[in-house]
């Protein structure tokens, strides 16, 4: 067996990962945060979206997202015009709620 060696963060390892948190964290929605759900005055279910989304985009599970997505009670196909702008700001890492859950809808909804 193959043994790895832990290496310890560097300066720059450092600063590259504080520029990967900079880019991304307004579009990482935190596992089990769920702090903005209910801002949602339609009741979107926010975080199994952008989970969902995440497994199409990230994992490959296309047909699995798809299919939760689907199964879900509350989708966000009214956030691309919604004009409650409840959620807007309720994310405390900044995640840009309105903007990506209409993409994932868009991205994860059966569209003939």
């Amino acid at each position: 067996m193959k043994r790895f060696k832990m290496t310890i963060s560097t300066a720059a390892d450092e600063r590259t990962l504080k520029q990967y948190a900079a880019r991304y964290s307004q579009s990482y929605c935190r596992t089990g945060c769920n702090e903005c759900e209910p801002a949602c005055p339609a009741g979107v279910e926010i975080a199994k979206t952008f989970r969902y989304g995440m497994y199409f985009r990230d994992y490959g599970m296309e047909k699995t997202a798809m299919e939760s997505y689907a199964a879900l009670r509350k989708k966000a196909e009214n956030c691309g015009t919604c004009e409650d702008e409840s959620c807007a700001g309720a994310c405390p890492y900044g995640v840009l709620i309105q903007t990506l859950l209409h993409e994932a809808h868009e991205t994860l909804s059966f569209n003939a």
